[in-house]
């Protein structure tokens, strides 16, 4: 047993996560307790059944010794947790490699991932969690039928969806209260391989970190006038509709949390107007940015255009709530202004690397932009307040406010009929992820490209 106090605004909560080894760890709400297993999976043996098991003492292997038929063979590795913190705990994964490693060779990472799992490809590797198990404030999010196969899977598996492994730590359970039922202790993590006769056979390796933290105290409610450089800090994100101020330039903005939008597991809290900041301005939280207003095309320089329509609001006036596409169309930024003008890196360089900083963009501190590409946080978004429908884009506009703002292609183009807003994850060298709504026949699609050199429009959330 692992066994430790959360101390939360002096008052202590005793809480424990169990697990069959002997040790005591002293810490503090938010402090992790990490179970690493070595994931051993030998190809040209035959495969070795199991149950979903408890973890190893100690951490240990997790076998799995299937033929290489092209058949899919998973392995289930159960990690439990028991606390009485009355904010519940969060558990995080990490892959220490993507690969499944075998000296030379490897079997590379599914493409699947926990928003958007798929059927696993030949010579494959990911992992899967039942819906049940599978949480965001009580709700399940993985894969479909609520299913991970059967305890023993010994090619029965093409019927369900997997993610690959994630490289950093990745949110994969949050539960908001003291765990009081199995679906909120237990968290059962199936690892499925899928070779082929061409995989060289051998024994491929992984290791998986597994953390769980205690979640401290949740933050007061941001209300109207305050500032949104403190969600995150000092308040938590509404869950109706607030103005809040960018503490650079005084503009406001309507901000909400939207459940299930967030790429791993969660909710984020989302800009419902669009950003109208032209950089500089008062430095309190280390956010200020150099941009320039100019109407030319460049994927080096940080550009924004400010387009006919605006109509930017300060504080003490709040932003519009036209449900037309229409009001306030904010400015619209090339790709390096919209990722902050981060100088050498793939957002102002006409290159694909060094990517940059997704933390730093053009966005108030503590806000970054969504997400972008299949299964991004724009296609959740869209799931979520739009019924994911691509061919029309009322709920966008009502739920959430979006403008046709258009887009700036050497002119402007499209002001009231489409909007188009960048995501902060580049595509290729030239190109970045985003969406575009129009209200003629086009629709909505989640997941396009552009060139970096267009300005598009931004919208910014927050990890609350």
């Amino acid at each position: 047993m692992v066994a430790f106090s959360a101390f939360v605004t002096l008052v202590a909560w005793v809480a424990s996560l169990f697990r069959p080894i002997s040790a005591a760890v002293g810490g503090s709400v938010g402090v992790g307790v990490s179970l690493q297993y070595s994931l051993t999976m030998t190809l040209g043996e035959e495969f070795a059944t199991d149950n979903c098991q408890a973890q190893p003492s100690g951490g240990g292997a997790v076998a799995m010794n299937p033929t290489p038929d092209g058949q899919i063979y998973s392995s289930c590795l159960n990690v439990n947790v028991a606390t009485d913190n009355p904010w519940g705990y969060t558990l995080t994964m990490r892959s220490e490699t993507a690969n499944l490693v075998s000296g030379s060779n490897s079997i590379l990472a599914h493409s699947g991932t926990i928003a958007a799992p798929t059927v696993l490809s030949n010579d494959r590797w990911g992992f899967c969690i039942p819906n049940i198990y599978m949480q965001r404030a009580g709700a399940g999010v993985f894969g479909n039928g609520g299913s991970c196969g059967a305890a023993n899977n010994i090619g029965s598996d093409t019927a369900y969806s997997y993610a690959g492994l994630p490289t950093i730590n990745t949110i994969i359970k949050r539960v908001n209260n003291t765990p009081s039922t199995a679906a909120e202790a237990n968290t059962p993590i199936r690892f499925g391989v899928r070779p082929t006769a061409a995989t060289p056979v051998g024994t491929y390796v992984a290791t998986v970190t597994i953390t769980a933290s205690l979640n401290a105290m949740p933050l007061p409610t941001a209300q109207n006038g305050d500032i949104m450089q403190e969600i995150g800090r000092t308040l938590s994100c509404p869950t109706t509709r607030t103005w809040m101020i960018d503490a650079r330039d005084n503009r406001t903005y309507w901000v909400r949390e939207i459940p299930d939008t967030r790429a791993d597991v969660g909710d984020l809290c989302w800009m419902e107007t669009n950003l109208a900041y032209a950089g500089g301005g008062t430095n309190t939280y280390g956010d200020v940015r150099a941009i320039t207003n100019s109407e030319s095309a460049s994927s080096t320089d940080a550009f924004f255009m400010i387009p006919p329509g605006a109509n930017p609001t300060s504080n003490p006036t709040s932003p519009s709530l036209s449900t037309t596409g229409g009001g306030q169309l904010g400015y619209l930024y090339n790709w390096c202004a919209a990722m902050g003008n981060q100088q050498g890196t793939a957002a102002c360089t006409n290159a694909a690397a060094p990517l940059p900083d997704a933390n730093i963009s053009i966005c108030p501190g503590g806000w970054r932009l969504p997400i972008g590409g299949p299964g991004g946080e724009w296609t959740l978004l869209n799931n979520a307040i739009n019924s994911g429908s691509t061919s029309s884009t009322s709920g966008l506009l009502t739920n959430s406010l979006f403008m046709y703002s258009g887009v700036w292609d050497d002119y402007f183009q499209y002001q009231g009929e489409g909007g188009d807003y960048w995501s902060g994850t580049l595509a290729d060298a030239t190109s970045a992820w985003y969406i575009w709504l129009y209200s003629h026949t086009w629709g909505v699609n989640p997941s396009a490209t552009a060139d970096t050199s267009i300005g598009l429009a931004v919208r910014c959330v927050a990890d609350d």
